[in-house]
């Protein structure tokens, strides 16, 4: 399902969860979170500035550079479809990119997934928002130091430096400030770092989302949504 327009709710911090399949879950009124022994309801985020959950079996509208992406079943978080990113040539912005129209969401989240952890080089699950000169407010990536955001004003690295291949992980950018420039990263609904810089501080709006991998890879992504 892909949307800009505004629908009703609230972000939240949930759990990650490991890779799921056979699980019901209601577009209307919420998505739904296997526990262990089911599918358990919790309240579905909104209102949105952008919104692209997969749901519609379809990858088509993403702009493509040199690699698509496709979509897979199933998705995390009790869905049925996830975004399928493989590829990367040692370039940047080398997979699909969205046009957003110069936004200013205040939070964001998605679900990332890496088919295997990268190698001393290698760089993959690309999510990065930038302005119309493509400098960078976020840029999250997944490293062999790491999984987690770049500042380069400050030249750190705010990382999870312990992750696993083939487990989904929600990620979460909130009270995100356009004139501080920073923001609050969270991983699995747990605080990584509070008042993260952006990449870049001069940037004032986000122009264009892109997803791609640096290096040869495949990323899955899920649930993309950014909010007011």
């Amino acid at each position: 399902m892909k949307t800009s327009r505004l629908t009703l709710f609230s972000p939240i911090l949930i759990l990650a969860i490991g890779i799921i399949g056979g699980c019901s879950d209601d577009d209307l009124t919420g998505r739904a979170k296997d526990l262990g022994g089911g599918c358990v309801p919790i309240p579905t985020p909104g209102p949105t500035l952008f919104l692209d959950d997969a749901e519609d079996n379809d990858a088509s509208d993403w702009l493509v550079n040199t690699y698509p992406l496709t979509t897979v079943s199933p998705g995390t978080n009790c869905t049925n479809f996830a975004f399928d990113l493989t590829g990367g040539n040692g370039t940047h912005r080398s997979g699909v990119s969205k046009p957003l129209g110069g936004i200013q969401p205040t939070s964001l989240s998605f679900w990332v997934k890496v088919e295997a952890l990268p190698g001393p080089g290698e760089m993959y699950a690309y999510f990065r928002l930038t302005d119309a000169s493509n400098n960078d407010a976020i840029w999250f990536y997944a490293t062999d130091s790491g999984i987690g955001m770049l500042s380069f004003d400050t030249g750190l690295k705010y990382l999870v430096p312990t992750y696993s291949a083939n487990t989904w992980y929600y990620v979460q950018m909130i009270n995100i400030n356009w004139v501080l420039h920073t923001f609050d990263y969270y991983l699995d609904g747990t605080l990584i770092n509070s008042n993260t810089p952006f990449y870049k501080a001069a940037v004032t709006d986000a122009q264009t989302l892109y997803l791609y991998n640096y290096t040869n890879g495949t990323t899955w992504f899920d649930e993309i949504r950014l909010y007011p």
